[in-house]
């Protein structure tokens, strides 16, 4: 249901970069990595505010906190870390 409706606002809004962010977090827990890996990129290639990028990597670090093996997360951290 979350990613509906992120999806729908994403299609409305695609510079809306919290909710840019916030949908490549859910494909990333639901196990959908190459979808959350353009957003990311997306995000980082577009330049979103570096507000938008520390509080995607502040979501994923407390995910990763939760979810210790879920491996994938750190690799989007230094991604969205690398970032300008």
């Amino acid at each position: 249901m979350a990613i509906q409706i992120a999806q729908t606002r994403y299609d409305q809004f695609p510079n809306d970069w919290r909710n840019v962010l916030e949908l490549a977090l859910y494909h990333l827990i639901n196990d959908q990595a190459a979808a959350a890996d353009s957003l990311y990129r997306q995000a980082v290639n577009q330049r979103a505010p570096r507000d938008r990028i520390n509080t995607a990597i502040w979501n994923l670090r407390n995910f990763l906190t939760l979810f210790p093996d879920f491996s994938q997360l750190q690799q989007r951290i230094s991604l969205l870390e690398a970032a300008e």
